[in-house]
């Protein structure tokens, strides 16, 4: 039977006996002192706080805690052996990581503010598949699944709730933000991406191959608006993200990483005084293998994270676990019981069948710990996870069975009634969807269905008995930043910055208000809009001219109406972008893949799943080159995926009589359901609109007819070569070049020697006279690179420098030598052509840097 995403704790005493340890280790150091929750918790009721202030106080109250303990364990730390590393600390939990050798433990433990210290090796994070899984080949096109009946959604639906101004977050495997079921709704299109993703394997959202995350993200707020096919529960919501979970058990991590993913929720934009940034709800579906520890029904690390989350308001719900049929088979933390409502644990039930029965892979209670009998009953409550149709992919969908299922259906249900009641804690939401559960399986609570399964309309007359429920907002005002004029890659240098105003409400709207653009963190420039727009209508309005440098950038546009109408929603008044900046080069221009890599002389990769893409590797049959960019297509985890391969922008001389662009390429056709496609393009307006140079695809690029699987190509014939000059087409005065591969899971292309030039080609390497003797050393070069010649060289040129006078000659009469030093200090690492001029005419050579 499969588990679910999983994590596996031992906990390790005070006693360093418990601990073995050969060489360095990682290791949890757990301080002494916790928050006094039950004082806390009068305080703010004393105060009568309001839920969405109480996190202010209480990450001020967990900051000065850890403070007071760890700022003397550094100080002792610092005093220890140069081994002893002090790696993170934590205040959601009184905690720091350290890395320390094993004679060093013993001296962790002596020191009087620690309370614990726990082997990292000792708590990984297990990732465990769907029970099963199935592609599903029809979409709901202006329906919804069966889930959301089941739990009646459209009840709230009716009334005007669909989860609007609400926030999810999803410590998963990480997510997809470009599916159209979920693009939507991803914060990242209107924040900075550091306060909604929080990354460990990928520094931009992505998830991994089975795409749970995008499954589960799906499953509480996906609908695809252009079909109206709606997999999820609260298709309004917005939605950040964690990764911490994998697949590969080469790839588990230890439970430090939850610690970081929590501690982000309670302050993403990394402000202590603001509170509308943390999430409504976080959606767990990992759990624990199989050693169950009886110590952690009451570790204090454990409560005190949990506790943390729950008193800044957060609802956080987890999957029972898919161990079942078999008694107290729950899974850990989810069988840490801390009251009747907590750790909140749903089972699963098929939602397709009448009489919702629970799946036999369905986690069973009782939980182990010593609780009150009232407190031992596990799950909380069930909903579907059979055959739940989601999200996966970039743009797929499948059928996923498992808790992991369910757990999202009640994150969905908790935005819905956050929308309705909005000044409720997590707590009391969750609370509300427990006690109007309706009873499944033995009659009240048990150890399988828990309360039964979740309804919405119960839940929310449960809460109108005591709570005034807030309308659903019906403004038809509704303005939004939907984009920049700049596009993928920019040139380096000045750029005018405009950005696009619409009104996507239903009324006619005054958009007079003030812009205001940052560009890397930093405020970049302000102006005014103006007008009257109808629905639908748009308006391009001019921010700044701004000096872009090399690399990435990203920017933050906002607007601000002058107007005092109430919008539908105000996180789409702002719009973030990210640009990739080329940088400017001379011609002529040659690829370095002799380097056997992709880095270096400016080129751009593009690799949209941070995973299959471009590589470079041996190849044969074209003279002087070794080394070729190779695109797998065969290997691809999923298809129809765009990788990108940007050359350097290149200046174009006003009296070049020519631009030529060429390339050599390699191809393999199989089949035409498996056909890959080659496109290359170019820009004269620095990536403003693109042009076809060469577009060809299946058999049209094959370039050989071979059985040969993983074809790889040797001899001349096997490649085809391709020259065109652009210098009648180009109007400006920069070029920049693209070449984009698209994967239908075919074979496996190649490509080689590309090149731009107006005179020599610099991919053809001329061979030296024999009567000329020249040294090129040393070769590999390092910041400086020597020619030593037997006559005068009169000039030089490479891929950079058109021909200029050597650096530094020193003639040797007495050997009849010549000597020119050149330094290349500023050049990236890879190959380079240089071009020699001496009375016999223009030669070339190359080096290695």
């Amino acid at each position: 039977m499969f588990r679910i995403l999983a994590f596996i704790i031992v906990f390790i005493g005070i006693n360093a006996g418990h601990l073995s340890a050969q060489g360095n280790q990682d290791v949890l150091v757990l301080f002494r002192q916790h928050p006094n929750w039950q004082q806390m918790r009068a305080q703010f009721d004393q105060q009568n706080l309001p839920v969405s202030s109480r996190a202010v106080q209480l990450i001020q109250e967990l900051k000065a805690i850890a403070t007071g303990s760890q700022h003397g364990f550094k100080a002792f730390l610092s005093g220890l052996t140069a081994d002893a590393e002090l790696l993170h600390t934590y205040y959601i939990i009184n905690a720091a990581t350290v890395r320390v050798s094993e004679e060093n433990l013993s001296d962790l433990l002596a020191f009087p503010e620690v309370e614990a210290v726990i082997e990292l090796k000792k708590l990984p994070v297990y990732a465990v598949k769907p029970v099963e899984k199935r592609d599903a080949v029809s979409r709901a096109v202006g329906s919804h699944e069966t889930g959301a009946t089941v739990i009646g959604a459209p009840f709230m639906w009716n009334l005007g709730y669909t989860g609007l101004g609400r926030k999810l977050y999803t410590v998963d495997t990480g997510v997809w933000p470009v599916h159209p079921a979920i693009s939507r709704q991803w914060l990242g299109n209107h924040l900075p991406q550091q306060q909604v993703w929080y990354g460990f394997d990928s520094d931009y959202p992505a998830d991994k191959p089975d795409a749970h995350g995008t499954h589960v993200t799906g499953t509480v707020l996906g609908l695809d608006p252009g079909t109206a096919d709606t997999i999820g529960i609260a298709f309004n919501a917005r939605f950040m993200a964690a990764d911490p979970i994998v697949e590969d058990v080469a790839d588990i991590k230890p439970i430090t990483t939850i610690l970081e993913a929590f501690e982000f929720a309670l302050n993403p934009d990394g402000n202590d005084q603001t509170t509308d940034d943390i999430p409504d709800v976080i959606c767990n579906s990992w759990g624990v293998g199989d050693s169950i520890a009886d110590g952690l029904c009451t570790a204090p690390f454990l409560l005190d994270l949990f506790t943390a989350l729950d008193m800044a308001g957060i609802a956080v719900e987890f999957s029972a676990g898919n161990e079942g049929p078999s008694v107290s088979s729950i899974s850990l933390p989810q069988y840490v019981t801390m009251d009747s409502l907590s750790i909140f644990t749903v089972g699963a039930l098929d939602g397709n069948s009448q009489n919702l029965p629970i799946a036999s892979f369905s986690s069973r209670g009782p939980t182990p710990c010593d609780v009150p009998d009232e407190w031992k009953i596990k799950p909380e409550v069930s909903a579907p996870g059979v055959d739940v149709r989601s999200s996966v992919q970039w743009d797929g969908y499948a059928f996923y069975s498992g808790t992991s299922m369910a757990g999202p259906h009640v994150a969905g249900a908790v935005l819905l009634l956050k929308e309705a009641f909005p000044t409720l804690s997590g707590r009391e939401i969750l609370n509300a969807l427990y006690q109007s559960a309706i009873d499944l399986g033995e009659t009240g609570e048990d150890n399988v269905y828990g309360k039964g399964v979740i309804n919405l309309e119960n839940a929310y007359n449960f809460l109108s008995l005591n709570n005034e429920p807030v309308p659903p907002l019906q403004s038809g005002f509704d303005v939004t930043i939907s984009g920049f004029n700049l596009g993928e890659v920019v040139c380096e240098g000045t750029h005018d910055v405009r950005v696009t105003i619409a009104n996507v409400g239903t009324a006619a709207l005054d958009v007079s208000g003030e812009i205001n653009l940052s560009i890397d963190g930093q405020f970049a420039g302000t102006a005014n809009s103006s007008g009257m727009l109808q629905p639908g209508q748009s308006l391009s309005v001019p921010v700044t001219s701004y000096s872009f440098n090399v690399g990435e950038s990203e920017l933050v546009a906002s607007i601000s109406l002058f107007s005092n109408v109430l919008e539908r929603e105000i996180i789409n008044n702002s719009r973030v972008s990210h640009v990739h900046v080329q940088p400017l080069r001379d011609l002529p221009f040659g690829e370095g893949f002799e380097y056997n890599s992709l880095d270096g002389n400016g080129l751009l990769l593009i690799n949209p799943d941070y995973a299959d893409t471009w590589d470079t590797i041996s190849t044969g049959g074209l003279g002087s080159s070794h080394y070729s960019a190779r695109q797998r297509f065969i290997t691809y985890g999923r298809k129809k995926q765009l990788d990108k391969i940007y050359l350097p922008a290149l200046n174009i001389p006003p009296a070049a009589d020519s631009v030529m662009l060429r390339f050599d390429y390699a191809y393999r056709y199989r089949s035409a359901s498996l056909s890959d496609s080659l496109f290359v393009e170019w820009s004269d307006n620095c990536g403003d609109t693109w042009n076809s140079a060469f577009s060809e695809g299946g058999e049209a690029l094959a370039t050989v007819d071979t059985s040969w699987t993983l074809f790889k190509p040797f001899w001349p014939g096997q490649w085809a070569h391709f020259k065109t000059d652009l210098k009648p087409l180009i109007s400006g005065n920069t070029l920049l070049v693209r070449f984009t591969s698209y994967n239908a899971g075919g074979s496996l292309l190649y490509l080689d020697n590309i090149g731009l030039y107006s005179e020599d080609d610099p991919t053809e390497i001329n061979n030296l006279p024999k009567a000329l003797q020249l040294r090129l050393f040393p070769n590999p070069a390092g910041e400086t690179i020597n020619l030593q010649s037997d006559r005068r060289l009169y000039e030089f040129s490479d891929y950079n420098h058109r021909f200029k006078r050597p650096a530094t000659r020193r003639n040797q009469q007495e050997r009849s030598e010549y000597f020119i030093y050149i330094r290349y200090r500023e050049f990236a690492r890879g190959l380079y052509l240089i071009q020699l001029r001496c009375d016999e005419g223009i030669f070339q050579s190359k080096f290695l840097k």
